[in-house]
């Protein structure tokens, strides 16, 4: 879950599922104020003013089979009406992974339906989109945009400092480490040398010269590194990639791109 883990789940009737014990309140008209002033990470399944308790209407159900959580509303009337809605919301405990699923018939009554995921990363807004034409080509899932851990820095010289910045730290990590190499490397698969984190490259050469660590301030870490005064070490190359902790996969640790130095005046 985003920033970390949560043990519980709170399900409002209108189509939203919180992560937390605290939910986000019982609004029942899906604006988009409204929708951006909520404080809890949430997946709004298909927020919309439905009425389970109605009499005739479907209920809203949750069971958990083989490690996934399933939470459906199962025919549920919007309100006053007497049209139900079948939708489902699957979240996979070991994975993460959070499924949508959506009955092929609509009664489109009442107010607007609006679906999202919010609190998983940069919230974009704009004008409506229509998801006709994905859904009829059938869509597998939705990915949260999540952005690549990043390594900068400006360029060493003589007598000054050095400094290293990481962004986009994953918050359950206290800090980035940086480690060291005297060349880059081509961009090697960590999956390729056993290492479970999908996605992420080594991109250091040869031996690791050393490493060093800075604390992670709001998901950016700098670390200073004095360069001696020294005229001797002009042209001295050094190659840099940073790491930090994560829950995004099962090695627990996210790569940054691969980074050099040359050292000049």
């Amino acid at each position: 879950a985003p920033g970390g883990t949560v043990t519980d789940l709170t399900v409002c009737s209108n189509g939203r599922i919180a992560f937390g014990i605290t939910g986000n309140g019982t609004a029942f008209t899906p604006t988009e104020s409204d929708w951006l002033a909520f404080t809890v990470p949430e997946v709004a399944v298909c927020w919309h003013d439905f009425q389970p308790n109605a009499a005739g209407s479907g209920t809203i159900k949750r069971e958990e089979v083989n490690g996934v959580v399933y939470v459906t509303w199962d025919g549920v009337y919007s309100w006053n009406q007497a049209v139900g809605d079948t939708f489902q919301a699957q979240f996979n405990l070991s994975t993460g992974d959070i499924t949508l699923v959506y009955d092929a018939n609509w009664s489109n009554l009442g107010n607007d339906y609006l679906v999202g995921a919010l609190g998983f990363g940069p919230i974009q807004t704009g004008n409506p989109y229509d998801l006709s034409v994905d859904l009829s080509g059938g869509i597998a899932h939705f990915d949260n945009e999540v952005l690549p851990l990043a390594l900068d820095s400006n360029p060493p010289s003589l007598g000054g400092s050095w400094d290293l910045t990481t962004t986009n730290i994953d918050p359950v990590s206290p800090i980035a480490i940086t480690f060291f190499s005297s060349a880059a490397g081509p961009g090697l698969p960590v999956t390729a040398i056993g290492i479970n984190a999908p996605g992420c490259s080594a991109w250091l050469g040869g031996s690791i010269l050393s490493a060093l660590s800075a604390p992670n301030a709001g998901g950016t870490a700098t670390l200073p590194v004095q360069v001696p005064n020294n005229t001797g070490i002009i042209g001295t190359v050094l190659a840099g990639q940073s790491l930090c902790l994560t829950l995004s996969n099962p090695a627990n640790l996210l790569f940054s791109n691969g980074l050099t130095g040359t050292v000049g005046y």
